[in-house]
């Protein structure tokens, strides 16, 4: 392994603090979730399936209006900023943002305002909805502000602080449901509600401590070198948008309202998989184009990977062994129909995280159009896969494109990043954690069980079997071993019987 340059830590102090901050970013990333699965309950006994179909159609519309018309303008901020070392040149980056993604919002506004009715015919078939639609939207401007003052956060390592601003995004959304679904009965028009105040409460909170940290400024110039770095991933984000829920569009046509609402419930249970993924990416997606400036920093990446890997397959696992058990406990028995789809989707998205992982490398070598040529390839074969396996298969063609894509992705992605520059993996490393995978899937359907309490025992078991075929594997090198057991034994060593 090379020597990291003079001036920068350590590969082993700069694992610590990926490991730190990923640790600090893990609690807004697993409270989101988790508090949107403690609504569940109160979400499911006033909505139902059908309702839960449309609010799920109208969130992914909003989603999709967002990527065309500049939600993801924030997502430049990164490769700018640590393109200076000047403060004012920083503060001109981050104000730049800042004020272009309060622009696109507006623009995205007046935009879904004055064409809401069209876009109602468009994705449901009839003039309907067009209400809830435009108050969705009215979080545009706000939830633009917010991400790009979290991207601040992030890649100024302000670490409290981007935790601070995504709890407050959950908690405010979480406490706004509870108010005007549960108390008020306002259901859907209740759930979009809460999605504004969600977005507006950290804008408010995070930009008057942005502007006394940055003193930010705006530049022309620099607005439209940020734009023009930031469209190929707006349309790279479109075309993930449509290999993510581009079978909502579809099944409308051809799936039942209620089955659409069991698909939807079972998507956003299998898109838990990225949790830990993301807690790691939104260190890396911040910090990447100052560390793959370094010297070691092919090895820094092979041994990224393998611990994104092993980050992705733990939840991966917990999911699909838990599915049954966990939507029994959370859900309305009108929903337990929607454990069946939480396997193959959360197996999907485990495949996106890894594919994601590789696609930074394009935007690590400032081609952010290879990166939406990559997400493309993967949008076309999916589309092809709803039109084909959706009229079908309903809800399961639906599931069935989703991995054909995301595998597409990946593979693409692999390759393209290989050629513009090379890269090693830990290959030996990832079979370990394959057949250690495998093993356990492998027994989980070999011993299906039907009680509640014995699919909660029998997933624990499982999921506990995984670290240990890994170590009975060697997966771990020696130092991490020795590692280990040195934090073992300092926990140990903490815990002294009471005299």
């Amino acid at each position: 392994m090379s020597t990291a340059p003079s001036g920068d830590p350590s590969s082993h102090s700069l694992f610590k603090h990926i490991f730190q901050s990923s640790a600090i970013y893990s609690i807004p990333n697993f409270a989101q979730p988790l508090i949107s699965m403690a609504m569940v309950p109160i979400v499911t006994a006033h909505l139902r399936p059908g309702d839960y179909g449309v609010l799920g159609t109208l969130e992914q519309v909003a989603n999709l209006l967002s990527l065309l018309l500049g939600g993801c303008f924030g997502s430049s901020i990164g490769y700018f900023y640590f393109g200076t070392h000047a403060r004012e040149g920083r503060g001109r980056v981050v104000g730049t943002s800042i004020l272009g993604a309060v622009f696109f919002g507006v623009v995205t506004t007046v935009i879904c305002w004055v064409l809401g009715a069209q876009v109602s015919r468009l994705v449901f078939g009839q003039n309907v909805n067009v209400f809830y639609l435009r108050v969705m939207i009215l979080g545009a401007v706000p939830s633009f502000a917010t991400e790009v003052l979290l991207g601040w956060a992030r890649v100024a390592n302000r670490r409290r602080l981007t935790l601070v601003g995504a709890l407050l995004r959950s908690s405010a959304g979480a406490v706004t449901v509870i108010i005007l679904v549960l108390f008020f009965h306002l259901n859907i028009l209740g759930m979009v509600s809460s999605g504004v105040v969600a977005v507006t409460i950290p804008a408010l909170v995070l930009f008057p401590i942005c502007w006394r940290a940055t003193r930010p400024m705006f530049g022309g110039r620099l607005f439209l070198r940020m734009a023009k770095f930031y469209a190929p991933v707006g349309i790279g984000g479109l075309a993930v948008f449509c290999i993510n829920f581009g079978d909502r569009l579809i099944l409308w046509r051809y799936t039942p309202a209620a089955e659409i609402g069991l698909y939807v419930l079972a998507y956003k249970i299998g898109m838990l998989t990225i949790l830990a993924y993301n807690s790691f990416n939104n260190y890396w997606s911040a910090q990447m184009f100052d560390i793959m400036k370094r010297d070691d920093a092919e090895s820094l990446f092979a041994r990224l990977l393998t611990y994104a890997i092993g980050l992705i397959a733990v939840p991966c696992l917990g999911l699909i062994v838990f599915a049954k058990p966990a939507i029994h406990l959370l859900a309305h028995r009108d929903f337990s129909g929607a454990a069946a789809y939480v396997p193959i989707i959360a197996i999907a998205y485990g495949i996106r995280c890894v594919g994601d992982f590789f696609r930074s490398r394009f935007l690590v070598a400032g081609h952010p159009g290879y990166d939406a040529v990559c997400n493309w390839v993967g949008a076309a074969l999916c589309v092809a896969g709803y039109l084909y396996w959706i009229p079908r298969f309903g809800a399961w063609g639906a599931a069935f494109a989703t991995v054909a894509a995301f595998v597409s992705v990946l593979a693409v992605a692999m390759i393209w990043t290989y050629r513009l520059r090379p890269y090693r993996v830990e290959g030996g490393r990832l079979v370990k954690v394959a057949i250690a995978m495998a093993a356990v899937l492998g027994a989980f359907e070999a011993l299906p069980v039907a009680s509640f309490l014995g699919q909660i025992a029998y997933g624990t078991l499982l999921v506990a079997v995984f670290p240990g075929l890994l170590w009975l594997l060697r997966f771990p090198t020696e130092p991490e071993r020795n590692m280990l057991r040195a934090w073992i034994g300092r926990a140990m060593a903490r815990i002294e019987p009471v005299r």
